[in-house]
């Protein structure tokens, strides 16, 4: 068999203020700029249908993007680890995948089952899955497969990065 390296591509943390968890990240990171957005999506939640608008923070942090995420306003796997008196905690890290059903069967083989899997409505070709590893990890694992609009989002959050000199450092992602 083959050994088929997984890099982590982001590391995503759970906040209830975008905006002030992205500043301070900067601050004390160097991390950014930060791009804000949000995304109407749908899916299967543990089995069950949701509809969900996610919000989002992505910056660059070195060689990996960081992203922060907030309340869903329904139950979902994005809001589904408490914070527990913090401003955030680690929620998921990010895999670019080849064939993501493969993924998907391949984490649910070594124990770690879907707990949601979805699409944004603009792009339903675009399907994501949050895997549950939480039991051993401590966070989920988000596996998506390297469509373009992805790679162009992330090249873009990278390419922001280069060079940036600390001003600006929240902007709209669609711009």
């Amino acid at each position: 068999m083959q050994l088929v390296k997984r890099p982590i591509r982001q590391v995503a943390y759970y906040t209830d203020d975008l905006v002030a968890a992205a500043r301070r990240h900067s601050a004390t990171f160097g991390s950014g700029p930060f791009f804000t957005g949000e995304a109407p999506c749908r899916g299967l939640y543990r089995g069950e249908p949701v509809e969900f608008t996610g919000r989002m923070c992505l910056g660059q942090w070195g060689e990996v993007m960081v992203e922060f995420i907030g309340d869903t306003g329904v139950p979902t796997v994005l809001n589904e680890l408490p914070l527990e008196g913090r401003r955030e905690r680690p929620h998921h890290v990010a895999l670019i995948v080849d064939d993501l059903d493969a993924e998907i069967a391949r984490l649910e083989a070594v124990g770690y089952p879907a707990a949601m899997i979805a699409s944004i409505n603009a792009n339903p070709d675009f399907r994501y899955a949050f895997m549950d590893s939480v039991k051993e990890l401590g966070y989920f694992i988000e596996v998506y497969p390297g469509m373009p609009s992805l790679l162009q989002t992330y090249e873009k959050v990278r390419q922001a990065s280069i060079g940036w000199d600390g001003r600006d450092p929240l902007r709209e992602l669609s711009r």
